[in-house]
């Protein structure tokens, strides 16, 4: 069973490689969609992948386990802990940078799976099925089609920008704003007359980060109706040219787009502190531009 918890780029790195490790040991995947968001006082997040076509059931009985399970997690790990690899109930990442252990456990009994693993490695050898998983439900593509139709993708250029926060350091995690220039003007030398569209949760101040630079920007949910995250990431996945942010959400956008011939610009700055934890071994696929 995997726990999901934490925002929607998360969820899906989460999903995807639990049902890697499930088609890999032949065994079926269930979802605990409740009990991850128990306690998540602070941002107040709920299970978002009923947006897509995932095939994995939702256990009825998987958010009680799960409730047990948050209350007595420190009993449970410590138990956990005793056991044989092989054995092991709990599959927790161990590291945040990509471990390649997890292509070749073996798993012999049910067991409960978490963390985020944030890497295309983790499912790149099922890259149909993740698609296939991930494509977005009919009601959506059917909404959102006639605002993308407004959008030249020939000229259009995405840009993602999160701010991240604590309240003691209101930069601290968030990328060098030089990143976004530089960015920006990799696609002006690519494309003269780039029209750039911007997804960002604080709109107006990203805009303030190309003040320095010449360009038509526009947001996203400026022009679009009741705008949310998972109407903002189907939008962001039909864009050929992207600048992403540190931040899973725009690493799906770019992930999801299907052009084979599409331009991902990402941050090679590392960040080690904050909640934008960033640069890691096997975070960006090869293929990416880092800037």
């Amino acid at each position: 069973m995997v726990r999901l918890y934490g925002g929607l780029g998360n969820q899906l790195f989460t999903y995807a490689a639990a049902k890697r490790l499930s088609i890999f040991n032949n065994c079926q995947l269930y979802i605990d969609a409740g009990s991850g968001f128990f306690r998540d006082h602070k941002y107040k997040r709920s299970y978002q992948l009923g947006a897509f076509e995932i095939s994995s059931p939702t256990a009825t009985w998987g958010s009680f386990l799960g409730f047990i399970y948050t209350y007595f997690r420190k009993f449970f790990f410590r138990f956990n802990k005793k056991l044989a690899d092989y054995n092991k109930r709990i599959i927790h990442q161990k590291k945040v940078s990509f471990d390649a252990d997890l292509l070749t456990l073996q798993i012999t009994k049910p067991v409960l799976f978490e963390g985020f693993w944030q890497s295309e490695g983790y499912f790149k050898d099922i890259e149909s099925i993740i698609r296939n998983e991930f494509r977005f439900k009919q009601s959506i593509i059917s909404e959102l089609l006639p605002f993308t139709r407004q959008i030249d993708f020939t000229k259009a250029v995405a840009i993602h920008v999160r701010h991240f926060k604590d309240e003691h350091h209101f930069n601290q995690g968030n990328v060098n704003d030089d990143y976004y220039l530089r960015s920006i003007r990799f696609y002006q030398q690519q494309i003269p007359n780039a029209e750039f569209w911007l997804f960002s949760d604080n709109p107006q101040r990203a805009l303030l980060k190309f003040k320095d630079v010449n360009i038509q920007c526009t947001p996203v949910s400026s022009v679009l109706q009741e705008s949310n995250e998972i109407k903002e990431l189907f939008i962001m996945s039909q864009f050929r040219h992207l600048i992403i942010g540190n931040s899973t959400f725009s690493w799906w956008g770019a992930w999801l787009s299907e052009y084979s011939d599409k331009k991902v610009v990402a941050p090679a700055e590392v960040i080690d502190s904050g909640e934008g934890c960033w640069g890691f071994e096997g975070l960006l696929p090869s293929e990416w531009i880092a800037l």
